[in-house]
């Protein structure tokens, strides 16, 4: 990411864990990222324990790295959203063929 380029889009679905060691190495690195789309938290229960999400309950010092890093467009989907947006057997080959990255994935 060091070299110029297109920004980059981060969307992990685990703990923040590496992005958060690479912006504390790197602070310049958040300006590459031009948007950050995060899983996290949950409205009305968690995964782990009634209150904890796993994804912050993993390493909630790589969330809080990473949520007050600053980053302009940082959004965050909770848990209650995956429950009700699926992608069915049946979506997913449509869904993933359409994008480069889908097809190394499926």
């Amino acid at each position: 990411m060091s070299s110029a380029g297109d920004d980059v889009v981060l969307m992990p679905t685990g703990p923040l864990t590496n992005i958060a060691m690479a912006m504390v190495l790197e602070p310049k690195i958040v300006q590459r990222i031009s948007e950050v789309i995060l899983m996290r938290g949950g409205h009305e229960i968690g995964n782990v324990t009634p209150a904890a999400e796993f994804n912050i309950l993993a390493d909630p010092e790589a969330a809080r790295v990473v949520l007050s890093s600053g980053h302009p467009r940082l959004t965050m989907v909770p848990l209650d959203a995956t429950h009700r947006v699926l992608i069915t057997c049946r979506v997913m080959p449509k869904t993933l063929t359409r994008i480069a990255i889908g097809l190394i994935l499926f």
